[in-house]
């Protein structure tokens, strides 16, 4: 049975959860709270509140004292995470990017196949742009008025994922599996397309299209494109009952 979004989140969940608390881990100089389960429910009120306001007026309108308030903190309380919004930004960044390419990596890695490894990886980063739309939609509107140490770190988990799938496909071409074509060009825009789910949500309601029709369809075209000239693409329902049933718990 084709892996539903429902299934994803309920899978993903877990997965969030210890990413907030390798955080906590690995920032003892930064947040200044003892016991983790505080600390992680906190981290994660902080960080969606953030989210939530910078997607209603921009993150650089937003004052601390106004995220206090989202987050159910006191300004003394939101100091014991953060000491400006410098720091914030470093968090929101370091934990999407370990959340999104953890999991990505997780979920391939012991697929060896590389058109089956494609399909997955492409259903699994649709998936994520869903569940993490926030961050997702954070990281690209704000890019352009971020200082050039926070530019440089979005500009460096943009291509992190883009080698991910230039990475498949170079192994598909090398055994023969896809054909030869730019795969740097194909992994640019193969995220340019998924990119406008997130970016452009209406569009995408106005087709009456979910999140799941939309993983199918980037999946059909982009094995389309790449198989060798004469080859025969699987039926549509058995090649995504194959690739859902690797996506792993």
């Amino acid at each position: 049975m084709n892996q539903s979004l429902q299934e994803f989140k309920r899978r993903f969940k877990p997965y969030e959860q210890e990413i907030w608390r390798e955080i906590f881990h690995a920032n003892p100089d930064l947040i200044k709270v003892s016991k983790e389960k505080t600390a992680v429910r906190n981290l994660e009120a902080i960080i969606d509140a953030t989210l939530r306001l910078s997607n209603e007026k921009g993150f650089h309108a937003t004052s601390l004292r106004e995220l206090s308030a989202e987050a159910g903190l006191s300004m003394g309380g939101l100091y014991a995470y953060i000491r400006n919004k410098d720091d914030l930004v470093e968090l929101i960044h370091n934990h999407g990017r370990a959340l999104a390419f953890s999991f990505l990596t997780e979920q391939l890695r012991d697929i060896d196949g590389p058109r089956e490894k494609l399909m997955v990886a492409i259903r699994c980063y649709v998936f994520l742009c869903q569940v993490m739309r926030p961050w997702f939609h954070f990281t690209y509107m704000e890019a352009k008025s971020l200082n050039e140490k926070e530019r440089r770190q979005v500009m460096e988990s943009e291509m992190l994922s883009d080698r991910i799938f230039s990475d498949i496909i170079i192994n598909g071409q090398e055994t023969g599996v896809f054909r030869e074509t730019d795969p740097r060009l194909t992994s640019a825009l193969l995220k340019a397309m998924i990119q406008d789910w997130y970016l452009k949500g209406w569009k995408y309601r106005e087709l009456k299209t979910d999140v799941e029709t939309f993983a199918d369809f980037v999946q059909d075209l982009i094995e389309r494109y790449l198989l060798p000239e004469g080859a025969t693409a699987p039926a549509r329902r058995n090649r995504l009952v194959r690739a859902s049933a690797h996506v792993r718990g």
